[in-house]
């Protein structure tokens, strides 16, 4: 299920336990936040991330990735290029108040621009690990979040 923009909740895509791990105790699934508003895009990236194995909430507001980033630790962002009028790097900020003092995970942006015109649009000290360029190859989207959470997963063809 993905949040509609109506309630102030991101919807959980995955159906494994929400609760958070007990202080020093490692999770087994990566969890990833995904912020998008297309919604097609949205149910592609979202099934491409379940679908290799990783516990994923799905956003389609910034209100609702707020509420998820102060509910639950993320291992991974993945974050539209624009979201509501806030470029990427402005909602990493908007969103960097909700995880302090812990900090920022991995961020993939989604963008409709290549990877060099995008980062020459946001400040350089923005922390965006990669960008992936629209549309989506789930492929890569699935390699990319291996390499960045340092796992082996699992592509499913979609």
């Amino acid at each position: 299920m993905v949040d509609t923009g109506e309630k102030d909740t991101g919807s959980r895509a995955a159906t494994a336990d929400s609760s958070e791990s007990s202080p020093g105790v490692a999770r087994a699934v990566a969890r990833v936040l995904v912020i998008e508003e297309e919604r097609s895009l949205l149910a592609k990236v979202v099934g491409t991330l379940e679908g290799s194995g990783l516990d994923v909430f799905a956003c389609a507001n910034v209100l609702a990735a707020r509420k998820a980033c102060r509910q639950h630790r993320f291992d991974l962002w993945v974050l539209d290029w624009v979201v509501e009028g806030l470029f990427a790097d402005e909602l990493i900020t908007v969103l960097r108040t909700e995880v302090q003092p812990r900090p920022l995970p991995p961020v993939i942006v989604l963008s409709r621009l290549n990877e060099e015109d995008t980062r020459a649009c946001l400040r350089p000290d923005a922390p965006i690990h990669s960008v992936l360029t629209r549309p989506v190859d789930s492929r890569r989207m699935v390699e990319t979040s291996a390499r960045i959470l340092d796992r082996s997963l699992t592509w499913a063809a979609y």
